[in-house]
């Protein structure tokens, strides 16, 4: 495609110069579906169950960083190399930049198929308790390259290839992909709703929701591994007497080619059983008739999300220290490796009280108050949280 425009200046403290990376940005999504349900009501029971199938196709011609990045953050007009306060701009001017940055296009076209089947029955069990029980089975394959334009950078110490680029090596989902199919994903519906006295109704329910299509697939994927994708990062060190890149000398002529690998940025998928996002919710509530033409209900409502995709964590970064950056990386022959991690967490409960007053001529008042309490486990890079997964996966 053609990308033309200046590259992008990042200075410190400063209004950015130049064309932002990754514009233009072209992508386009079709998403193919088809789906029937059938409804079929016998007695107390009625029953409705359907299926779903959807197809997506996703392409992006991104340009990410095609013009080449150039930042400054002052290094080089410290009153002494290491320490003090320099100026980015006066840097700029000099040409002399603390990291660069350089990528081929993007180009990709992925596809994926999604299945849904589904039983749902809602039973009048008495007329004052009906039942609603139900059951959900979905399946989301991963996304595969049309033509196989992918490398995978394997991080499993396990494996034979470890710390190094692979080749798709089959035609199944599992080996486009590098990851296998999630085929387990079963989620129950139920609920109750059950008229305790002629002013009281007490209703509650549970269900367990699946997220596997919420992920755009352009994130830290093997589409964005060389030879297909070649992203090139240069720093230079925080004492160095001069800039590894000088803007007016340019990239080297072979930050881009394609033989090497040494020093990209990578991109890996791990681990292999990959499992889908999974929420829990469920709620119990109290409905009171009052005199005056008022409502009161409480209710308690919970949701609990495990599994949760955390996208592009950099688990190639060095620990604090001494010395040269590279050496203290995981995998010092690369810059950064970016892998989608499935440890997000999150929890919600909460307490929720409500009171309404219906007046005359359609005018009501509704007052409520919401006691509530979340966690949350989406936290990336090399912290506590991620150190069940970097003790597999340095």
């Amino acid at each position: 495609q053609d990308i033309n425009g200046l590259p992008f200046f990042n200075l410190a403290g400063y209004t950015n110069i130049g064309d932002r990376s990754f514009a233009p940005d072209p992508r386009k999504g079709d998403v193919r579906q088809i789906m029937d349900n059938l409804n079929w009501t016998k007695g107390r029971h009625s029953i409705r169950t359907g299926v779903k199938f959807r197809q997506f196709i996703r392409w992006a011609g991104i340009t990410n960083f095609a013009r080449g990045q150039f930042n400054f953050n002052g290094q080089f007009t410290r009153p002494q190399a290491g320490s003090g306060q320099g100026d980015a701009f006066a840097d700029a001017l000099l040409g002399l930049t603390n990291t660069s940055r350089l990528s081929t296009p993007l180009d990709v076209r992925r596809h994926s198929n999604a299945y849904e089947l589904f039983l749902q029955d809602n039973y009048k069990v008495t007329s004052k308790l009906t039942l609603n029980l139900g059951v959900r089975w979905e399946y989301q394959a991963p996304f595969y390259e049309q033509n196989n334009k992918v490398r995978n950078f394997v991080v499993d110490p396990a494996s034979p290839d470890f710390g190094q680029l692979v080749a798709v090596r089959g035609d199944s989902v599992d080996a486009r992909s590098f990851q296998r199919r999630d085929l387990n994903n079963f989620s129950p519906r139920i609920g109750f709703a059950l008229q305790a006295t002629d002013k009281t109704v007490i209703r509650g329910g549970y269900g367990a929701f699946y997220d596997a299509v919420a992920q755009l697939p352009f994130g830290s994927q093997p589409t964005q591994n060389p030879p297909f994708y070649l992203q090139v990062d240069i720093p230079t060190q925080a004492l160095a007497a001069t800039s590894n890149i000088i803007v007016r000398n340019g990239f080297p002529g072979d930050a881009l080619d394609a033989s090497v690998i040494a020093g990209r940025s990578l991109a890996a998928v791990w681990p292999y059983s990959f499992p889908d996002a999974l929420t829990h919710q469920w709620n119990f509530n109290i409905q009171q008739s009052l005199p005056g033409n008022s409502l009161f209900s409480i209710a308690y409502v919970g949701t609990n999300t495990v599994h949760r995709r955390l996208g592009a964590i950099q688990i190639n970064q060095p620990p604090p220290g001494a010395g040269a950056i590279n050496p203290r990386r995981p995998f010092p022959n690369f810059a950064d490796v970016a892998m989608d991690v499935p440890i997000g967490q999150n929890n919600y409960q909460g307490l929720e009280v409500k009171f309404e007053r219906r007046f005359a001529r359609g005018f009501s008042m509704l007052s409520g108050y919401t006691w509530s309490h979340t966690m949350m486990g989406d936290i990336g890079q090399n912290t506590t949280v991620l150190a069940p997964i970097k003790s597999l996966s340095p």
